[in-house]
């Protein structure tokens, strides 16, 4: 177990990267809500996104990400899978 100090009761990305990273694990996978997606995708260290989308529409929607930061990253698709029932499921790489 890490201790992770919070910053206003949300998780501090920079920190807990910074305390794995020091333990040796140098890749996270990571999967949340809107928040958690928000606050990494805000940190600028993500590098790659993972996205699965169904063949579906439920409303009403949810965020895909929700943050106060502004961010304005670019991703390259680097692979793509469509199933059977539609479902798409791409990687995406940051243009840095």
């Amino acid at each position: 177990m890490v201790a992770i100090p919070s910053e206003s009761g949300r998780l501090s990305v920079d920190a807990l990267l910074d305390a794995l990273e020091a333990r040796g694990l140098h890749r996270v996978v990571c999967e949340g809500g809107a928040s958690l997606t928000g606050q990494f995708l805000a940190s600028g260290r993500v590098d790659e996104i993972c996205l699965t989308t169904a063949a579906r529409v439920v409303l009403p929607a949810l965020p895909l990400a929700a943050d106060e930061a502004p961010v304005d990253d670019s991703y390259a698709l680097t692979a793509l899978a469509v199933d059977d029932s539609g479902s798409t499921y791409a990687r995406w790489s940051r243009i840095r």
